[in-house]
């Protein structure tokens, strides 16, 4: 195998199945004599070569859409093919018209995940299902269900145990097979499918790994008709025991046990006595998790499918004892898990001992005739009653045996039953002491797992551990281009607001400050991408949820104010910026040192945003187009047009004072109006107007004495102060152009 079960980067674990060194057992697509490919027959597009160039083109457009480099794909594709076929190029890959068999695909798949570097990497991960006829199970990886018995159960192992038992009197070697199952199941289980599930047919599988098990035989055998495996394997099915009911109750008996055997599907049975038929119809079992509904296991529902049909054609065959198999008509639904078909069979002619018969009688003529002297009325009615007698009695004797020799089965096989027990007891018993230990170890390294990364938690990104503990690499991801607000917050000249005091009681107060916040970023579902100084950087995605983590941080700060040391002239206040738009995320760094954060212009933005609440007095600014995001409705305040340096274009930006009490929140807006004329004034150079119009609000603000308002005045002050400064330079002609937007040459 070469390891198929390899360590992804660091502290990442990630299986796949390595097919690397191991060459193609068949030939991957139909050649002529010549070695050139040709057309494939119906025939045999039915039973080997299933996979469409529809499904090869996509999945080599998908690779190369992900970096992958398609010249060293085909290179390793031809080099593991058998021999003889000429070798495949990027244009013969990309040809929708050729066809292939299942192994090719697999191996180009399993190659694909490896050129990438992902084993969970899979054509339409994206989001674009491009192949929704031709997904296998396998192109997908990982088992989402636990592959033997629990919760997830829904099928009993027993017919691939007949199919493996009798592909392998065949001489078909599995050890592939078992080794593949090995690897998929090994994050899921300790239990061995080579060494323990193969040998017990009544164990309960996932209808997933079921799925799995039907391609990957598919692939071991060189066949795409699963109708046809089951066939060519059903012998080895072990049916006798059931075939000894009387005839009236065979459909109810195989029912009954279709439907023990399976919590995939529910069977109903419509059995017409008179003309030997019967319609089956099979629907979702109640118990049927709708997450197996996918587009990967909807594809191989039809491989569950056809291995029905066809094993309850042979059911049916075998429990009437018919020299041929029912015929199949009236199908419906193949490949949707709401199945109905009909089975027709001719009558059963019933034996009798002809020969027998017929020897008896010819000896009771040849006596008859032969006995002269019982001549008299009574000799025929003689001769009637002893053929009537003989008759009767090889029939009945014919009777006892059909009977004797069923309950003969029906011993036999129960004999075998109880030994076929008793061994699995026994194997029970020898795997139950080894199956707790390694439970043991098991939970012990989950909860060690699970404690490892409750810690990483803290120090990183939440989506990086979730992404670590679904065991993929967050070092292999690609740059995302993502549309998200970014959140600034700050502490303001918190420097001077800790002067002489303990550091360690700062480093307490400023942890239960964080703590607070983050419980109010994280309860929106924002996600906090660093901790810069005495500052948070978050992002979200959703605008309104984001805006509604900024005002209850806005909120949570007077209730620590309240309750801490800093209140008075030494509380604590903070500025928020919130842009919204396009970033890039993905890891920055090196190998040894790296950091999964978001890049590009907005994220600059915000912080200056956040640092504009300094100059204006107020603790929360939103971009226009944050504001623009909204759908609920809040408590907001055109503040500004402004240019922050480093920035071309102006920007609108706007005050929320949602966080307000119900007061402030109604003065506030009893003095929009005003405020807007002001500023009107103000962008047409009208500033002694402008001015005035700002002072007669900070009065009538002021006269409220409302402690909420303190920030409110604030920008009040700032903007007499500027109305004045420019009034000022445009005296003294210092100012030649004013355009109502204001330039800010500093952070």
């Amino acid at each position: 195998m070469g390891g198929g079960l390899e360590l992804m980067g660091s502290g990442a674990i990630g299986w796949g199945i390595d097919v690397e060194g191991r060459p193609m057992r068949h030939c991957p697509w139909p050649v002529t004599g010549e070695g050139r490919y040709r057309e494939p027959s119906p025939k045999e597009i039915e039973s080997v070569y299933g996979i469409s160039g529809r499904a090869v083109a996509a999945t080599l457009r998908y690779f190369e859409a992900c970096g992958g480099d398609t010249p060293a794909l085909v290179e390793k594709l031809n080099r593991h093919a058998p021999k003889g076929p000429y070798p495949a190029s990027p244009v013969d890959l990309l040809d929708d018209s050729r066809w292939y068999t299942n192994e090719y695909y697999f191996y180009l798949q399993m190659f694909c995940k490896k050129a990438v570097g992902r084993y969970d990497w899979h054509v339409g991960e994206d989001g674009h299902d491009q192949l929704p006829v031709y997904h296998k199970i396998w192109e997908k990886g990982f088992l989402d269900h636990l592959p033997y018995g629990g919760p997830d159960r829904d099928s009993t192992f027993s017919m691939l145990c007949a199919i493996f038992k009798g592909y392998g009197a065949r001489g078909v070697n599995f050890s592939d097979l078992y080794e593949w199952a090995d690897l998929l199941c090994r994050h899921q289980g300790a239990v061995s499918f080579r060494d323990e599930i193969v040998k017990m047919p009544n164990t309960w599988l996932s209808s997933e790994f079921w799925y799995y098990l039907i391609e990957f035989v598919k692939i071991v055998t060189n066949e795409n008709s699963v109708f046809a495996i089951v066939e060519a394997c059903f012998d080895y099915y072990d049916l006798e025991g059931f075939s000894f009911a009387p005839d009236g109750m065979l459909m109810h008996v195989l029912q009954y046990m279709l439907n023990k055997s399976t919590r995939a599907y529910h069977v109903e049975i419509d059995h017409d006595r008179r003309r030997h038929r019967a319609r089956f119809r099979l629907s979702r079992h109640p118990a049927w998790d709708p997450a197996k509904t996918g587009p990967y296991y909807a594809a191989c529902t039809l491989s569950g499918d056809q291995a029905i049909l066809a094993a309850y054609r042979l059911v049916v065959q075998k429990f009437f004892r018919l020299d041929l198999p029912p015929r199949i008509s009236g199908v419906s639904g193949m490949g949707t898990g709401e199945v109905a078909f009909t089975l027709q069979w001719d009558r059963r002619v019933v034996s009798v001992p002809f020969l027998q018969l017929l020897g008896a009688n010819a000896l009771m003529v040849a006596v008859y005739l032969g006995a002269g002297a019982l001549a008299g009325v009574s000799a025929p009615f003689l001769f009637l009653a002893g053929v009537f007698a003989v008759n009767f009695t090889i029939a009945l004797f014919r009777v006892y045996r059909h009977y004797a020799n069923r309950i003969a089965i029906l011993k036999d096989h129960l004999e075998r039953v109880l030994a076929d027990s008793r061994e699995r007891v026994e194997q029970a018993q020898t795997m139950s002491a080894e199956l707790l230990e390694e439970k043991k170890q098991l939970v012990a390294e989950r909860d060690e797992t699970a404690r490892r990364l409750r810690i990483t938690e803290v120090y990183t990104r939440k989506s990086l551990v979730e992404m670590i503990a679904a065991g993929n690499d967050p070092t292999r991801i690609p740059p995302q281009d993502r549309e998200i607000g970014v959140l600034f917050a700050d502490i303001r000249e918190f420097t001077r607001l800790s002067e002489n005091r303990d550091p360690i009681r700062i480093v307490e107060l400023l942890n239960d400050f964080f703590d607070r916040m983050n419980r109010c970023i994280i309860g929106e579902n924002g996600e906090i991408d660093k901790l810069i100084g005495d500052g948070i950087m978050a992002l979200f995605n959703d605008p309104d949820a984001c805006l509604r983590a900024a005002v209850s941080m806005c909120r949570e700060l007077r209730t620590f104010n309240g309750s801490g040391p800093f209140s008075g002239d030494r509380a604590l206040s903070i500025g928020i910026g919130i842009n919204w738009g396009h970033v890039v995320a993905g890891n920055i760094g090196s190998q040894s040192k790296m950091d999964y954060t978001v890049i590009g212009d907005i994220v600059n933005a915000a912080s200056r945003l956040e640092a504009l609440t300094r100059h204006y007095g107020v603790p929360l600014i939103i971009s226009e187009e944050f504001r623009k995001r909204l759908c609920g409705n809040y408590a907001v305040a055109f503040l500004d047009m402004v240019q922050v340096k480093g920035k071309k274009a102006p920007v609108a930006i706007y005050e929320v004072y949602d966080h307000l009490g119900p007061d402030a929140v109604a003065c506030k807006q009893e003095v929009a109006g005003d405020l807007e004329r002001a500023f009107a004034l103000y962008r047409r150079g009208a500033f002694d107007e402008a001015e005035a119009i700002y002072g007669r609000v900070r009065g009538q603000v002021a006269v409220t004495a409302n402690p909420c308002l303190d920030d409110t005045l604030a920008t009040l002050d700032f903007y007499i102060r500027r109305c004045r400064d420019l009034g000022r330079r445009r005296d003294e002609q210092v100012l030649s152009e004013w355009d109502g937007v204001f330039h800010f040459a500093i952070k």
